[in-house]
Order: structure tokens, then sequence, then C-alpha cells
């Protein structure tokens, strides 16, 4: 039996490794031999026959760069090396399986070295008869599973696409795979066209939109019978990931990995050919899995089958055919921006005080350019002693030039740079605005200090022109990046080609990239009239073609069209049936108690309000297992750190998938910046935020904060569970601080008399040598095994990220042990600030802090070191989890970008902006129609109206609505005691959403599942409603409509000019035709529905027909 070592680098993850291989029940685990770097190839080759490399440095160093991203089995000098790059992702549930079915592989390969890789039997078709053979046998099965490769371009429509090869697998445990030639042989292509658009057989892909798409661009329009195992896997568990390899790792195990020896950046060859004979297998293996499953589930089964699968056919042609952009307009209103930015930088640049300052900075810079080539030339004389050097003609003519004023420094105000921008802005010479203060911690209270600061909230303050025209300077150029170039740069022979995703979210709500046809902006607020114009304009460059128009179907007020039918209300379906806005009934009741809230009901305001995401400025960050990261940047499935805030003394952190992450525009264009020494947090005006007053929880909106009494800053995370010995973990600590590496041993020299004595005080004797040299440092070098033990826990000079999952008491360790190096002490703030200049350690020892109860500040600024800088980021950490609010500063600033927008099950989040961390409400779109309570309400109407009103207003409201339409509140309770009893809830439409939390001991979870409960059901169908308008549609008008994209609960199409009507009539039949009339065991929906629809001939200039 041969031998198996995993080599791990000195600076990777040794106990992340350890957690997989202890939780691996294989008898030949323990015989595995850990060992870190040091072992040569040679010893390698004559001592093991088989090596589990761990980390990028480690894989590099044995097998080159060529594979050192990547999972991989290859054999070398008949050893066979399996490798793991990534050992900080083990804590990934995904990855941490694939690593353990990669470990298991390693050690069954022991006994049977063929074992290193599955295998599927294949065979290459090379001749136009065996394709023909091929396919008369594919056309007698009854399924059949396929895949392209490709050149690696997603975008199918881009003129260098390629498809690479074809795998098909109609017989498990067998592959063909057809090359390249084939599939640009029209012969060929005939044969197979046979068998994708037979009527027959049902073909099967994972990922099918893309499939379709690529049969497309060969020539073939898909007909037939077609499934997708991605949607599939999504309806059997929304809740997981649904790629192919994470379905494999899930449900076929002994195939997990089998990508591994792939390199996907070479030609076609042997190995790809392997691999796709595999993904066609697995492909065909998980649809006789997932679809066994479904079966079991009718009301599922018929949405995959009339829902999913029909309209997958229809936004993979959409995808296909494209949207009109006018390439020329956008790249023409880009030059526009381009010249408005340059007339409103000369607009500034001809201000009196603008030109006052360039005078006098010439001064300046003059006198030290003058003083520079003096101090040059009498050096240049003491060393030549001849005074007619070139060097000292040219240097002493300048001089002359300068103070004659024929040659001068700058000639205007570069106001793209901030140090240049807060000199005229702050300084005398300049405009002399007072310069934005930010709060900072002195020996004695808090300090305030100058921070010549030149970023979005400081120009928001300025109330002066050139305040205005900076905003729109920088309004103009996010503008340009980000829409007109973004969306020019994607348009390919006159079109954009984005992608629509069924599976995005688990709420069932379609999401598009690529570009994002959702996240068009529609309502930008600024001052510049001329700059407003041109924003707008965006919509502009979707036009129609020549000889169609624009249209547009809106389904008006559906979320509550789909309450009254849940809830059974006769009040609310009476409204409908007889064509009356529920809005207004209800504001008309509740203004006999409280004058002008009927005003905001009946307002067309509030329909758009309603529908404003409760969201973050994007830069936000949330705390996850490889760090904090932006909500914008978050992967796919990937966890994020929530609270659980049960009462004042007891708020539980823990990790958690995210419902659902997106971005938005801001319909408010302001943003509510909250402002003191514990929060430096941006939100939409209608954010609700945690607070505690009086003792208790309480929400309330951001510029209310300042009057409650305080919030939470941290929690505690009882989850860690990874233990290291405290004296190995404090020595880790004083290592980063102060340590340095040579070779395998650690040093450290001191010369302060304190960090001497603590080194002395803590270290064992046995563990360090101690010496003095001349210059009279501290010399202490640790053992090699100390050393080696201490960089195993460290990620180079770093703190790791899986210290997060310590235990709390290794934890509070960490944060003692930090108070005695690289830090200061103030006693009387009850904290220390800690300065590194690693940005790792400091984030690392922040987010250490908030999952253990200490609020902590992360400030990071430059600091000069002889003859560089370096940042020097200081973390202040207090012993304390709470701020009190009162001393909060709150102000309006303009923004009108997007937003980022999350949703946990627990309703509140671990949150960090501009180095400041805090726990906080999520986004949320509340209304009394969800089940908010009494506080939620109250701050929901200030969001949306301004107006502040009292517990006991709002208990009449409640009163008002509740004894208007009764039943609400039972629906309410009927979906409460559906999700308590079965763990899931479904919508019209019969798709499950699964809240398994409300099975949950913690009833914060509890809580949450049960709104989740209420809400799902609406939105859920809402959903999939407008996937079923674009099937309808698609069935009943012409072929010359064109369907082409969807937002929300709405559908774009492009219309011929003289069928305007005739499609207007089609569509206006949907408010009489129910798709729960057609397709499912239900009963008719209990209101009619409305469709609001416009016309125009650009995606922006639209207008409502009122016939």
């Amino acid at each position: 039996m041969g031998r198996l070592a995993i080599i791990i680098n000195k600076d990777d993850n040794y106990n992340a490794v350890n957690r997989i291989l202890n939780a691996i029940n294989h008898p030949e685990i323990a015989k595995i031999e850990r060992i870190f770097e040091g072992a040569t190839k040679k010893e390698l080759t004559t001592g093991y026959s088989h090596v589990l490399l761990v980390g990028t440095e480690m894989i590099k160093k044995y097998l080159g760069a060529g594979v050192a991203g990547r999972n991989a089995v290859i054999q070398l000098d008949d050893v066979w090396y399996f490798t793991m790059p990534n050992p900080a992702a083990l804590y990934t549930q995904s990855v941490a399986i694939r690593a353990a079915n990669q470990v298991i592989r390693a050690i069954q390969s022991l006994d049977n070295p063929n074992f290193y890789l599955p295998k599927i039997p294949k065979y290459e078709i090379s001749t136009y008869a065996e394709l023909e053979q091929l396919v008369n046998e594919c056309l007698k099965s009854e399924f059949m599973s396929f895949d392209f490769e490709t050149n690696n371009m997603l975008q199918t429509r881009h003129p260098d696409f390629k498809a690479t090869c074809l795998g098909i697998c109609f017989t498990p445990g067998f592959s063909w795979i057809i090359p390249q030639w084939m599939l640009y042989d029209k012969s060929c292509l005939m044969q197979l066209e046979r068998i994708f658009c037979s009527k027959d057989l049902t073909k099967i892909a994972h990922n099918l939109s893309f499939d379709y798409k690529v049969l497309k661009r060969l020539g073939i329009t898909p007909k037939g019978r077609y499934s997708c195992t991605k949607i599939l896997s999504w309806l059997i568990d929304e809740n997981t990931p649904n790629g192919l390899k994470e379905a494999v790792d899930w449900y076929l195990p002994d195939f997990s990995g089998y990508d591994y020896h792939v390199d996907f950046s070479k030609d076609v060859d042997q190995d790809l050919y392997e691999y796709l004979a595999i993904d066609a297998h697995v492909t065909l293996c998980l649809y006789c899995i997932f679809i066994k499953e479904l079966s079991k589930d009718q009301p599922l089964y018929v949405a995959f089958r009339n829902i999913y699968m029909p309209s997958l056919f229809v936004l993979a042609e959409m995808e296909w055919g494209g949207c009109y952009v006018d390439k020329n307009y956008l790249d023409e209103e880009s030059v526009k921006i381009d010249n408005l930015i340059t007339q409103r930088v000369n607009e500034i640049q001809e201000m009196p005080e603008v030109q006052g300052w360039v005078i006098s900075k010439n001064k300046e810079l003059v006198a030290e350019a003058i003083q520079d080539l003096t101090d040059k030339i009498a050096t240049r004389k003491l060393k030549f002693t001849n005074p007619d050097d070139r060097y000292i003609l040219d240097w002493t003519d300048k001089i002359k030039k300068y103070k004659s004023g024929e040659l001068y420094c700058i000639d205007s105000c570069d106001v793209n740079s901030p140090k240049i921008l807060a000199e005229l802005l702050y300084t005398k010479n300049g405009f002399n605005f007072p310069n934005p203060m930010r709060e900072d911690k002195g020996a004695k209270g808090k300090k305030k200090v100058e921070s010549n600061s030149t970023d979005k909230d400081a120009l928001n303050d300025i109330d002066h022109p050139i305040g205005q025209k900076l905003r729109a300077i920088r309004t103009l150029e996010k503008m340009n990046g980000t829409y007109y170039n973004g969306i020019s740069d994607l348009v390919i022979n006159g079109k954009i080609h984005t992608n629509f995703n069924q599976t995005g979210t688990v709420t069932a709500r379609l999401s598009s990239s690529n570009p994002n046809l959702q996240n068009i902006p529609q309502r930008v607020t600024i001052d510049d009239p001329e700059v407003k114009a041109v924003i707008k304009g965006v919509k502009k460059a979707f036009y129609a073609p020549e000889g169609y128009v624009v249209m547009q179907a809106d389904l008006s007020q559906a979320e509550l069209r789909i309450i009254a039918h849940l809830s059974k209300d006769e009040n609310m379906i009476n409204a409908y049936r007889e064509g009356k806005d529920l809005h207004a009934i209800t504001g008309s009741r509740i203004a006999r108690m409280q004058d002008d809230f009927m005003g905001f009901l009946e307002s067309s305001m509030f329909k758009e309000n309603r529908q404003i995401a409760k969201c973050f400025h994007p830069d936000t960050e949330v705390l996850t297992k490889r760090g904090w990261v932006r909500i914008v940047d978050l992967s796919d499935g990937e966890q994020v750190m929530q609270a659980l805030p049960k009462s004042m003394s007891d708020i539980n952190l823990e990790w958690v998938t995210p419902i659902e992450v997106f971005t938005k525009p801001n319909e408010f264009s302001e943003l509510v910046h909250l402002k003191n020494e514990s929060i430096d947090l941006r939100v939409t005006p209608d954010h609700l935020m945690l607070a505690y007053h009086k003792n208790d929880f309480t929400l309330t909106m951001p510029e209310q904060l300042n009057r409650k009494r305080g919030f939470i800053s941290a929690g505690d995370y009882l989850g860690g569970d990874i233990y290291i010995d405290e004296y190995l973990l404090r020595a880790a600590v004083i290592t980063q601080a102060d340590g340095s590496y040579t070779g395998f041993r650690v040093r450290f020299g001191f010369t302060k008399k304190r960090k001497i004595e603590r080194f002395r005080a803590f270290f064992k004797l046995e563990d360090y040598h101690e010496s003095l040299s001349k210059q009279g440092v501290t010399t202490f070098t640790l053992t090699k095994d100390m050393s080696v033990k201490i960089q195993g826990l460290l990620y180079g000079k770093d703190f790791p990220w899986w210290w997060l999952n310590l235990t709390k008491n290794c934890r509070l360790a960490v944060l003692d042990e930090a108070a005695y190096w690289d830090s200061h002490t103030n006693t009387k703030l009850t904290c220390y600030i800690y300065s590194n200049t690693h940005s790792q350690s400091v984030d690392v020892l922040q987010a250490v802090a908030h999952l253990t109860g200490r609020k902590a500040q992360k400030r990071s600024d430059k600091q000069k070191k002889e003859l560089h800088h370096q940042i020097v980021h200081k973390l202040s950490i207090k012993n304390t989890d709470r701020t009190r609010g009162g001393n909060i500063t709150t102000k309006r600033i303009s923004y009108d970008g997007d937003v980022a927008c999350l949703s946990v099950p627990s309703g509140f989040v671990l949150v960090r902006d501009n180095g400041i961390a805090l726990i906080q409400k999520q986004s949320a779109n509340f209304g009394l129609v969800y089940d908010i309570s009494l506080d939620g309400y109250i701050a929901y109407i200030k969001a949306q109206t301004g107006k502040v009103i009292t517990k006991a207003d709002a208990q009449l409201h409640f009163d008002s609505v509740f004894g208007s339409y009764p039943n609400l509140k039972k629906w309410h309770q009927q979906y409460k005691d559906i999700v308590a009893k079965d763990g899931f809830v479904r919508n019209l439409f019969g798709v499950k959403r699964r809240l398994p939390e409300v099975w949950s001991s913690d009833q914060q979870k509890v809580s949450a599942a049960m709104r989740l409960a209420i809400n799902t059901p609406v939105q859920g169908t809402i959903g999939l409603w407008a996937q079923w308008l674009m099937i309808w549609l698609k069935l009943r008008l012409p072929s010359s409509v064109m369907i082409w994209s969807t937002v929300h609960d709405s559908i774009v199409l492009y219309v011929p000019t003289g069928m305007v009507d005739e499609v207007a009539e089609v569509i206006k039949e949907l408010e009489n035709v129910i798709p729960t009339q057609l397709y499912f065991d239900m009963e008719p929906l209990a209101v009619p529905l409305k469709m609001d629809i416009e016309v125009g001939d650009s995606y922006g200039n639209l207008s409502e027909i009122k016939k």
C-alpha cells in the first residue's frame, strides 16, 4: 500500500485542513502524514506515492505556476499529486464537500492507482457515417443530455464566439464526443438538427439557456421537448447553490471534482474530452434524480412544465434577439457629458476666487522653484567652479523668466486632485469654506479634527455655485462610466443581449445582467437642468426600429390584487371589482382621524414610494468568511453575519445565506448620512434603523436615531468551534505585531523596556533564545518548533480570516493580547487603540471584536516614515457593544447612483461603512398588509410622508384598515399556521418557498420566517406572473411583435406601428384571462386584473394609452 502525505504551507490554514480531515469518516485517515513545507521533491518521490498539496505556494513549488489556482489531479514522477489551492475557503459548505471528496479520493487511490479520477467511457465521432448512426440510435431513446464546450466566450453573439465540441449521453455510463469541425459542417449540422428538433426526444442540459443560444449560433432553432437540470435543482431546493458542479457534489459525490484535471485555457485535448463525457453523463443522472423527486410534488412539476420551461424558451429568444440600442446616441451623449464636464470645470476656473487662488498658488510655487534652481546652481558651482556650465546658464535663464512672469507653474486649478481641491475650498487663499470636521478620540473625550475631505458629503455642505458644479461633475462622471460608456461597450451589431436568470433569487423573481436592464435610472434629481436632461436620456438609447414602437405593459397594483385574492376579504375584492382605488378608499377612512393623510395614499407617489427598497450606499460592506465585502461584490450563496437581537443582554450572531442581494436606482436621489464616533453610515431615507430606548429594542427612521438612547454595534458569535491553545494564539498575536521571519525562525528585536518585559513574562524560557546587540537591541529568537507552530496560525504576517471561527475564549485571548502590542490604552475611555500597517490584520481584529461583544472603529491615515509613505490603520477597540444616540449628526446628501440591498432571515445584519461596523436593519418593503408592527408602521409613514404619528394614531390606522378589511389578519394567521406545520408555503403557481427557520429554537428566526411566509406567496406569484405573461403573449401575438425585456411585473415589446391598437387589445385580454384557470387546479382569481399600457418611439419616451 502507498503512503499519503499532506504538504501544508506555513502561511496556510493548517486548522482548516485538520477540520476537514477530522470530519471524514474513513479508516485510513489516521495514516495520513501531515507535514509543513520543507520536504524536497526527491524526498516525496522516494517516500510517498500520493501527495495532497495545500495552498497556492506549495502547488507552485512542486508543480509549477500552471496549476497553482486549480483543484487538480496530476501524475508526475510516479507520484499522484492532489491540489487544494484555497484552504481558507474550506469553511464554505460546498467547498468543504469538494475538499473532503478530494481527500477521500486520495485515500482510496492508495489501494487502487486507477481510482484517482472518475471516468466515463466515451466514443469520439470522426466520420459522417458514425454521426448518422449516432443520431439514429439517439432518436430511439426517450432522453438525451448534452453539453457544449466553447472558447470561453459567454456572449454567444460575439463575432469571435466558437463552439469547440459537443458531448451527448443517452445511455448512463457512456458518452459520445462530437468534434469542432462537425459543428461547422453543413451536412453534419443537418444530422444534429434531427436530434435537437425532435418532437419525441427529451433534450436535457444544465444551463439550457446558454446551450439554446449556442444552437442558435450554429444555425439550429431548438424545437420539441427540453429540460433544464439547473431549474430542476432550484425547484427542489432554492436555498442551495444550483450550479452543475455544486449539484454533482451534493447528489453524485463519486464524481465530485471531475473538472480538477482540466486546464480550460488550453486548446481542445483529451482531458477536455474526458471532462465533457462526464459533463454529459452527470447531467443525465441528475435529471433522473431530480425529475423523480419533482414528480412527487404535482404543483411543482406542473409549474416546471408549464411556466419555467416555456418561459425559458421565451427568455432565451429575448436574449438571442436582443434589444436595439443607439450606440451612436450613447457615444454622442457621452461626448456631451465630457463637454459638460469640461464646461463646468471651465466655469469653475473663471470664478474670481479660483483665479485668485491660482495667482496665489503660482507665487508660492514659483518661489519654491526659484529657490530650488538657486540651490542647484550653488551646488553645481561648488562641484565644477565653471560659470559657463550649460546647466547653470539654463537654470539662470529659467530664474529670470520666472521672475519676469514669462514662465509660471500652473495656469488652472486641478479639480480632480483631492489635495488641490481641498486647498482651493478650505484655505484663505481660496474660498475659505469651513473645513469638514471628523471626530477623533483625544486624551479626554472626543476631539474634532479637520479632514480636508472633498467627498460627496463634504460637497453637499457647500452652499455655493462651486459646490453645485463640483457635484454635477461627479454625477456626470458616474453616469458616463456606468451607463453611457458601460452600455455602449456591450453593443454588438446595434444591439445588446442581456442575460436573464430564472434561478437568481429565492423569491422567483427574474434578474438580469450584462447589462442589468432592470437597473436603468428612472428618476434623477440634480440642480443643474442641463445635466439633468442628459442623465435622464439613458432610456432614450433603447429605441424602436423603423416601423415599430416600444410598448410597455404593466400589471397595476398587482401585489394588492393578489393579497385581496389570498385573504378572501370581501371589502377588498369588491373594491377592485368596482374599479376603485384601494389606497384612496383606505386613505379616506384614515383621513377622518388625521388630516391630509388621504392625500398621501391617493397620490401617484405612493405607488412609486412603496416599491422603493430600504437600502445602503453601494460601498457598505458585510462580514463574510473571506472578510469584509461590499454588498454589491457578494458571490452567489456567500454567507454573511446576521444578528438575532433578543434582548439588550442577548444579541447573538450567526452565519447565514442572504435571501436576496440586488442593486437598484435610488429613487429618492438622496441618502441620510449618520455620523458619530461609532457610526458612519449612509442609507436611504426610509431605512428602518435598529435602536434601543428605555432598555428595549425599537425601530426608527434614520433622522430620528439621535432621539433614541442608542444603537448596537456588536454581538456574540457562539458558533466558533476552533480551539487553539491560548499560549500559541497569543504568541501568534505577538508575532504579527513585532516578529519577523528568517527562514523557519521567528525573531523579535526590542529597545522598549515595556515590550522586553512583556516578552520575557509571556514566553517560556525553553521556547526562545535571547541576545543583546552592540546597538542595544534585545533580540529574541524562537525555537524552530515554536516558530513553525506560530507561522501555521498566521497567513504570512497577517491574522487569517478563519480566526472568526475561533471559540469565544480564544477570540477574547486575541483581543486581550493585542492590547499589549502596537497599542496604547485609554483608561478613561475604556478602550485601546491598535495601530498596524497590515490592513487585513486590522480588519480581522475588528471583526473578531464585533463577534465578541466589543465595538471597534477602523481609521486609515497616511503616516510619513523616513522617505516613503505607509498606510497606518488604527483600530479603536472599546469594551462595550453599544453607543448612545444623542450625539449622532444626521444630514441628507445628494446621491443619484444605485443603492445596495440585501435581505437576511432574521432581518438584522452586521454592516460596515467607512471603517465603522454596527448591527442594523436589512432592506425591507413594509406595509400594513404584510403584518407590520406599530413601531414599524410609524417609521414607514415617517419615511413616505415626512409625518410623525404617535402610537395612538398608528393604532387608529391599524383599527381602521383591519376593521375595513377584517380578513387580512386571518390571512396572516393562516399562512403562519401553514409554515409552522409544513416548513414551507406556496405561491399561486404552486412553487414552494422553504423556510426551515420556522422550526428553530430561536424566536427571532421564527418571527422572520413567519413574515416571509406572508410575503412570499405574494412576491413569488408576481414574479412568476411576469413569466406567464410572456408565455401567453408569445402564443397570442404574431411573430412580428417581439418581447425584449421584463422589469418586475411589466413586459416591454417592439410592436409594428400599425398594430398598436390590436396588440393593446390582446394585452387587455389578460385582465380577464387568469393563469390559474388555464394550468392549475386552483380557484380562479377573485379580483380582475388591470393592465396599464404605454407606447413611444423609445424606452425613455413612453406615454400611457388612455383608451
